[in-house]
């Protein structure tokens, strides 16, 4: 509600407690609300993963295991990503953080854009 929220900013100004956000008016719950950096690791951590997993599986000579590899990799992948959301409380901010910085660790390897993007719905869609 807006006017809730009117409310409560109002009374962070007037506790003086804005800057700092450790109001006992739920200063701790709001600043662990905006603290996105397990998240954000956990982004980063399973790009490198997939980038290093995805450069081996590429130097293989082999087509048809190398298909395979991929489709496990993938697996793997989203099964990381499952299991994280699951012992982790992850918000809507936190989400998008860490399907951020998946992503733009992977765009910043030189991945495709397309294929970037499909890969970072795959991951947002598995911590559902």
């Amino acid at each position: 509600n807006w006017i809730l929220s009117v409310e409560i900013f109002q009374h962070h100004i007037n506790a003086g407690c804005l800057a700092s956000l450790n109001c006992s008016f739920g200063g701790s719950m709001l600043i662990s609300w905006f603290d996105a950096s397990e998240a954000q690791e956990f982004g980063k951590y399973i790009a490198e993963m997939y980038s290093v997993t995805h450069s081996i599986i590429a130097q293989k000579k082999e087509k048809a295991s190398t298909v395979d590899k991929r489709v496990k990799l993938l697996g793997k992948l989203t099964l990381d990503v499952r299991q994280f959301g699951q012992t982790h409380r992850l918000n809507i901010y936190k989400k998008a953080k860490l399907g951020n910085v998946f992503k733009w660790t992977l765009l910043d390897k030189g991945y495709d854009t397309v294929f970037v993007d499909a890969l970072t719905k795959e991951v947002i869609l598995a911590l559902k």
